[in-house]
């Protein structure tokens, strides 16, 4: 029994070009029955600084570790 790719290397590499460049995810998934799911999502999520975040207070931390 031979096994045939569900993706042809040259799309999987486009594929994967378009993730690095969009900075996304891309998670797939092939089910007992063969069919092919698969998500994109953010890389990272983005977060935004908190008023007890002290960019200064970090900085003086890290210069005495």
């Amino acid at each position: 029994m031979t096994r045939r790719a569900l993706i042809r290397m040259d799309e999987l590499r486009r594929m994967a070009r378009v993730v690095r460049d969009e900075g996304v995810t891309f998670k797939g998934c092939v089910d007992p029955l063969g069919s092919f799911t698969f998500t994109l999502a953010p890389a990272t999520a983005a977060t935004l600084p908190t008023e007890e975040d002290d960019l200064d207070r970090r900085i003086e931390e890290f210069g005495r570790s």
